[in-house]
């Protein structure tokens, strides 16, 4: 029952934690309402293209989304340790696989 109790505690714990595992993404602030989603410099995976979130008073603007439904489950990850805003629009920028889901 203790250990149970333990188990439970620390899962509470991680969930509570404000910064979910985006790897191998960087997310980080720019500035007020102004976030970037990267891969690090040494980064030597896959190409993908940065991930920008721009906040509004109503909703979120993104440009570009990542290239995979994996990318995308991050990208929603870190919005939503932020914000619950809805996301109103997307902006892809060009068409290389690289940027759209």
């Amino acid at each position: 029952m203790i250990r149970a109790l333990i188990l439970l505690a620390a899962l509470l714990a991680v969930r509570a934690s404000a910064q979910p595992d985006l790897g191998p993404f960087v997310g980080r602030e720019l500035a007020p309402g102004l976030h970037l989603l990267t891969t690090p410099p040494d980064y030597l995976g896959r190409v993908i293209g940065n991930v920008s979130i721009i906040e509004q008073s109503d909703g979120l603007v993104l440009v570009d989304s990542g290239g995979t439904i994996a990318d995308g489950r991050r990208v929603v990850a870190y919005i939503r340790s932020f914000t619950r805003k809805p996301v109103k629009a997307i902006l892809i920028t060009h068409w290389h696989g690289d940027h759209p889901l």
